[in-house]
């Protein structure tokens, strides 16, 4: 059962598409951080375009402009999936990662009941969602 939210029990249960929507930021949290680091390039501009004599014609300032609203928006994203990641004890982040964006089963941990690696992923997404301010 793929991307199932436990429901019995659970207090940090949440809408199932606000659910699916949390799991693909997790998903897309590297590519995210990656387009952040390298955006520095914008596609089809020419920072010196060199216009008459010595002037240097403006680039469009509507394409910078979505440019640095897209790179806040993922760069918010990152930043607080790496901030709700933090409740997650050190020794099942690697787990919960893994069953998040591979789909690894969770019982494949030695050390840790696949009930203990549910509930954590429960709650490292609750926190996502309230992290980007969905509750």
């Amino acid at each position: 059962m793929r991307d199932y939210q436990p429901k019995k029990n659970n207090p940090y249960e949440l809408d199932p598409d606000l659910y699916k929507l949390m799991l693909g930021f997790i998903r897309n949290a590297d590519k995210f951080r990656k387009s952040v680091e390298d955006n520095i390039y914008i596609p089809g501009v020419d920072f010196l375009k060199v216009g008459t004599g010595n002037s240097v014609r403006a680039f469009d300032d509507s394409i910078i402009e979505r440019q640095a609203i897209v790179i806040a928006e993922k760069n918010t994203v990152v930043k607080a999936v790496d901030k709700s990641l933090e409740i997650i004890p050190e020794e099942y982040r690697r787990y919960i990662l893994d069953n998040i964006i591979l789909n690894a089963p969770l019982h494949r941990c030695e050390f840790a009941d696949p009930r203990t690696l549910r509930r954590h992923k429960s709650r490292f997404i609750y926190k996502l969602a309230h992290e980007l301010c969905y509750i």
